[in-house]
Order: structure tokens, then sequence, then C-alpha cells
């Protein structure tokens, strides 16, 4: 068994001789890692595949000898999981997990029509436990059988109002106020407000891209401003989450987005769309949510 692939972002921590961590959650497609400096990192199976935090290996069954609190080592070359198993280094291939966001200012008017269908399209196939979620699904929500759902929902409209209207405004405070009370919103191991802030600041990043950045404030600047705002407020491995979207990196079904949004055969998107919104209980359309929130501008 090996490493298939392994994100560029994390594959220096993989390597280090001496490499030490200890499983913090197990599944059967994932394995999330934390090292004794709190880096975070995974293992994941090939369905999985590549992100940015992710060292893919070649069979899942290598995931299984894996339990909360288990031990990973490594000395450089291979990965010991225990019980004499080891997973070589070597094959790995490397991967980026920046997409190219210049590509989307190459054809404006294709990016801007694909992203009025995703608007259309998410809130009508988004879980009604979703931030993306339509009006419709947060009534029955507020009156049946979930009201707490309703509550985070009502909240987190609330809360990214704040933030929206603080980078128009070009209030690193206010942006800093409200993403602070968003961070951890929501249950799970990427919470929904995390989700969602990290799909805003790789939309902000998309949208610099395309159409130059309408705000006085600088991409880099907010997200280094919602990172620090969440440190406090939520997981280890939802940080780092949060950490990679605000350096633009993101998992293989958002290049394959950000790559469909400039195709003018619709076909790609739809795929995309409908890969990223399987991850997760809500956590793919919450990310998806937090991306259309950002500033694009509108081309005939």
């Amino acid at each position: 068994m090996h490493i298939e692939s392994i994100s560029s972002r994390v594959s220096p921590i993989f390597r280090r001789p001496g490499f030490q961590a200890t499983a913090e959650s197990a599944f059967a497609e994932a394995v999330n890692l934390t090292t004794p400096h709190g880096a975070a990192l995974a293992l994941v199976s090939t369905r999985i595949g590549n992100g940015p935090l992710n060292a893919v290996v070649s069979h899942s069954q290598a995931l299984a000898l894996l339990s909360r609190g288990d031990t990973v080592s490594g000395d450089g070359a291979a990965l010991s999981l225990g019980k004499g198993w080891r997973l070589a280094l070597t094959p790995a291939v490397a991967w980026d997990p920046c997409p190219d966001y210049g590509r989307l200012a190459l054809r404006p008017q294709v990016v801007a029509r694909n992203l009025a269908w995703l608007r259309q399209h998410l809130p009508l196939e988004a879980p009604q436990d979703s931030l993306a979620a339509g009006p419709q699904a947060l009534t029955q929500g507020a009156f049946g059988s979930r009201p707490s759902v309703a509550l985070v929902q009502a909240r987190a409209g609330a809360l990214t109002d704040g933030v929206r209207q603080g980078y128009q405004q070009g209030d690193l405070s206010q942006i800093t106020a409200f993403a602070g009370q968003l961070a951890g919103l929501g249950p799970g191991l990427t919470p929904a407000g995390d989700d969602w802030l990290a799909g805003w600041l790789v939309g902000l990043r998309a949208a610099a891209a395309m159409n130059g950045d309408p705000s006085a404030l600088d991409v880099q600047a907010v997200g280094r401003t919602v990172v620090s705002s969440a440190r406090s407020r939520t997981s280890r491995l939802s940080l780092a989450f949060l950490q990679a979207a605000a350096d633009g990196a993101v998992a293989q079904p958002w290049h394959d987005l950000l790559a469909a949004l400039a195709d003018a055969d619709p076909t790609p998107l739809r795929h995309a769309a409908a890969e990223i919104m399987r991850h997760g209980a809500t956590s793919g359309s919450d990310m998806l949510a937090g991306f259309l929130a950002a500033p694009f501008l509108a081309f005939p």
C-alpha cells in the first residue's frame, strides 16, 4: 500500500523524518490527524480524493487499521500505521490545491451566466438543514419538527449579512465581529458557519480574479481577519480548512467547479456542483452558499 497523491500544502509535514500524528477522528473513507504542533492533516480514500489537507491512500483498507487516538508515524519515506503496516510515500504524486482563478477573467460573460444558474439551482437542491436552503425550507423548519435548525439558519443569515456588509464598506472590524460569531455555528466536524466563511473566501478570490476587487480591502487581509476571528471559536480541523480557503486552496471538486464556470457547456458545471453538494450532510451546500455571496459583478 502507498500514498497515491498528496497535497503540496501538507507534503513537507508528512515527509518529515520523525513525523508523528494522532488520529483525531476515524471514518471508513477518511482519518483526520493532528500533529503535536497542531497541524491538521488527513489520510483519505481515492473516493474522497485530493484536498488541501489530504494524502490519498491507494487502498481504503489502510484506513480501517486506524481508530481515534491511534498514532501514525513516519521516517520520510513511509508512514507507519502500526501492526506492521506501512504506506510508502515515494510513489506519491504532488497535487497543487490552488486552482487557476485567473482563467475566470478570460470569459466573464460565460462565468456570469453560469453563476446565475448556480444561484437559482442551489436553494432548490440544497438540504433543508443547509444555510443554502430557500425560504420555504426555513419556514418548514421554523414550524415543523426541527425548530433548532431554523434558529441556526436565522442566526447565520443575520451574521452572513453582517460579514458581507463589512466587506462592502471596507470595514475589517465589522468582518471580525460577525465572522467571529459565525465561526463554530452549527454541528459537525466543520460547522455550517465555517463552511460558509470558507466558501466566501474562495468566492472573494474568484471575484477579484474575474473582475478586479471592487472593495478597498485586500483579499488576503480579509482572509487573515476571518481566520484570526475564528481561531478560538472552532475545531483545529475546521480552522485548518478555513486557513486553506483563505490561501485559495480547495479540494478537487472546487477545482472542477471553477474550471466549469468558464465553460460554455453547462454539463461540467452541473456535475461539479452536484459533487460538491454531496460533501458532508450540508458542508458542500453551505460552502457554495458562501461562495455565491461574494461580490461578483454582472456582465452583459
